[in-house]
C-alpha cells in the first residue's frame, strides 16, 4: 500500500511540475522576449544618435589602393602662405604660420569623384583659404600641442568636405608648415 501512495504522490508532483512549466513557457518567456526586443530597440536608437555618418571618411578609413594623391595646391603667385595665428591670452606676442602648399588625398572609388576633382582643380584658392582659416583659429600653443596635426587635419577635412558637398577627401597634408 505504501508503494501505491508513493507512486500517486510522484505522479501528482510530476503533474504539478508540468503545469508550472506550461505557465512559465506561455507567460514568462514571451514577456522576456518583449523586454529583450525593447532593450534592443533602445540600444539601436542610442547608437544611431552617437555615430557620425562621415566619421569613417574623415578618419581616413579608405583602403590604400583606393587613394589618390593630387598635385600640391599652391597660391597663384607661387609664394609661401603666411597666416597670423590667434593671439594667446597670456602673451602679447604675435605668432605666424607659414606653409608652401597643400596636398589632398581623395577616394578614387567615390561616386562623385570626377565632379569633385574638377571642382578642386578650379577652386584651389578656396582650399588654401580653408587651411589658412583653420590655422588662424589656433594659438601658437595649440599648434605645438597638436604635434601630429591630427586636429588641424580633422577640422580642415570637415570644412573641405562640407564645401565640396562630398566625403571623398580623406587626407590633407600641409607641406613645409613652420610656425614661430
Amino acid at each position: 500500500m505504501k508503494k501505491n501512495i508513493l507512486t500517486v504522490v510522484v505522479i501528482a508532483l510530476c503533474l504539478i511540475n508540468l503545469a508550472l512549466s506550461a505557465v512559465v513557457v506561455f507567460s514568462i518567456v514571451p514577456m522576456a522576449n518583449r523586454t529583450n526586443d525593447l532593450i534592443t530597440q533602445v540600444a539601436s536608437v542610442i547608437n544611431l544618435e552617437l555615430e557620425d555618418p562621415n566619421a569613417e571618411k574623415i578618419a581616413g578609413d579608405v583602403p590604400i589602393e583606393n587613394r589618390e594623391t593630387l598635385e600640391p595646391i599652391t597660391n597663384v603667385s607661387g609664394t609661401e602662405n603666411m597666416v597670423n595665428l590667434k593671439k594667446d591670452t597670456e602673451s602679447s606676442v604675435n605668432h605666424v604660420a607659414i606653409y608652401d602648399s597643400i596636398t589632398l588625398t581623395v577616394d578614387k572609388t567615390a561616386d562623385d569623384y570626377k565632379k569633385v576633382i574638377g571642382l578642386i582643380a578650379s577652386n584651389g584658392n578656396y582650399v588654401i583659404e580653408c587651411v589658412s582659416t583653420t590655422l588662424g583659429q589656433r594659438t601658437y600653443e595649440e599648434i605645438q600641442k597638436d604635434s601630429d596635426r591630427s586636429k588641424l587635419k580633422k577640422d580642415a577635412l570637415q570644412r573641405l568636405n562640407s564645401y565640396f558637398e562630398t566625403a571623398m577627401i580623406c587626407d590633407i597634408t600641409v607641406n613645409n608648415l613652420k610656425y614661430q
